[in-house]
């Protein structure tokens, strides 16, 4: 009985261990592939953006608007003149994406306004090479109508590579419809307002930092220099 009952201990010790590392290696799992990245619509990269263009008989025009308090930030992106039937993605605005660290699979999500049926959609396009290639246009269509910031919808099939090499580009595709952020991510969560607020907020933080120890090394090394 004494032999049958340090076995019955020894099993369910054995089982316990085996319980909590099974959770242990769920948990990290989870942390290692949960893999979030916001940005606001109007955060694109300036330079080879294109704000406005005329061709192809089609006058497009993208505009910052900061006329509704509920945006995030306070501004907003929205578009006139688009007519994909002439000119098909021909305003896109880059958006690289500060760091994958897990490749895969991705959701884009995007906190926006979808008033009307004609004005329900947006294009986007992936890179995984700084730019150099990208996906053929896909259209982002709300599949609903709202007049308040929702955060749909998601829009699935994005294939990110680990680093700093993947570039999110957004192109007009329906007038009036209004962006205010965007995110991407793997978790198959839904983005919230609070979350992105939160996110914003600690990699400004981090952006801070990094500025700051990088004007502390310029000054260190002018010291050194004397």
């Amino acid at each position: 009985m004494k032999l049958l009952s340090l076995w019955t201990y020894i099993m369910t010790i054995l089982l316990r261990l085996s319980l909590i590392t099974l959770c242990i290696y769920v948990l990290s799992s989870w942390l290692v592939h949960a893999d979030v990245w916001f940005i606001e619509a109007e955060g694109f990269e300036e330079k080879r953006s294109i704000l406005a263009t005329n061709q192809k008989g089609v006058n497009v025009q993208w505009s910052i608007k900061e006329d509704d308090k509920k945006a995030l930030g306070k501004k907003y992106l929205t578009v006139e003149g688009a007519n994909r039937n002439n000119c098909e993605a021909c305003a896109p605005l880059f958006y690289p994406i500060s760091n994958i660290r897990q490749a895969g699979l991705y959701k884009l999500w995007s906190r926006c306004i979808m008033p009307t049926t004609a004005s329900d959609s947006f294009f986007w396009r992936i890179s995984n090479d700084g730019g150099k290639a990208f996906t053929p246009p896909a259209a982002a269509h709300g599949g609903d109508l709202w007049e308040k910031w929702h955060w749909k919808r998601p829009w699935e099939g994005i294939q990110l590579k680990k680093g700093k090499a993947n570039i999110l580009l957004i192109a007009e595709r329906e007038n009036r419809t209004k962006l205010d952020a965007y995110c991407l991510r793997n978790d198959g969560k839904t983005p919230t307002d609070e979350e992105a607020a939160a996110w914003f907020k600690e990699n400004r933080r981090r952006v801070r930092s990094v500025e700051a120890q990088q004007k502390l090394t310029l000054i260190w090394g002018q010291i050194r220099q004397l």
